[in-house]
């Protein structure tokens, strides 16, 4: 089956790069991805793959930062959103202010 030239995430993706202020290039950097690669995934011209969404998820969505997390912390990060849904939503909103205290 032939992927489409424009998928419906491609806005989404450019907007959230153009929002957080990053070229290409360091944009998809943090996750590992070549800016070329990046490029067809906003241009729609290759899918997304799950995993890829997810570390965007994570990083610029969520705004956590993956190069302090260990590998035991992804089950417990993934149980607190799926199961402990507004525990986790009160975490993320005192670290974000614990952030901003620090800058």
């Amino acid at each position: 089956m032939p992927i489409p030239r424009k998928s419906r995430q491609t806005p989404q993706l450019s907007a959230l790069r153009r929002a957080s202020g990053l070229n290409q290039t360091e944009f998809w950097r943090k996750i590992g991805i070549t800016q070329s690669c990046g490029s067809r995934y906003e241009a729609g011209e290759r899918r997304l793959p799950p995993p890829v969404a997810y570390l965007i998820d994570l990083i610029y969505v969520r705004g956590i930062d993956i190069t302090k997390l260990h590998g035991d912390d992804m089950p417990i990060l993934h149980y607190l959103q799926q199961h402990q849904s507004e525990l986790y939503a009160r975490l993320r909103q005192n670290m974000a202010s614990a952030r901003q205290i620090i800058e």
